[in-house]
């Protein structure tokens, strides 16, 4: 019996997006299991610039995301060690996320690169 794939929500954090998709996606390839991956990117953190391009092709807007329809999320780590909270532009857009996580019953993985 085939069952559908698990459907994984990640909000990437990290600087190299492109090179941490990758990883990601190599790593859940190698379960046994059909998943698909949805990457996000917070809205917060480009509100005074453009988005850039390289971004918006790996990822869609945080704001688009259909909690719902996913089975899971992960959140990756990002290098904010030297940064006030009141620094980090994206906090409230992250506190929120994680209410909606819960709210939605929805199995959470944190992951932060050491």
């Amino acid at each position: 019996m085939a069952y559908p794939p698990l459907r994984i929500g990640i909000l990437n954090l990290m600087h190299d997006r492109a090179a941490t998709r990758s990883r990601f996606e190599y790593v859940l390839q190698q379960a046994n299991i059909a998943v698909q991956t949805e990457f996000f990117y917070p809205v917060s953190h480009y509100r005074q610039r453009a988005v850039p391009v390289s971004v918006q092709a790996l990822a869609a807007p945080l704001s688009e995301i259909e909690l719902a329809k996913l089975d899971g999320f992960i959140i990756t780590g990002a290098p904010i060690e030297h940064l006030a909270f009141c620094q980090v532009d994206y906090w409230a857009e992250l506190q929120t996320l994680i209410d909606q996580l819960v709210t939605h019953s929805l199995p959470q993985l944190y992951v932060w690169w050491g």
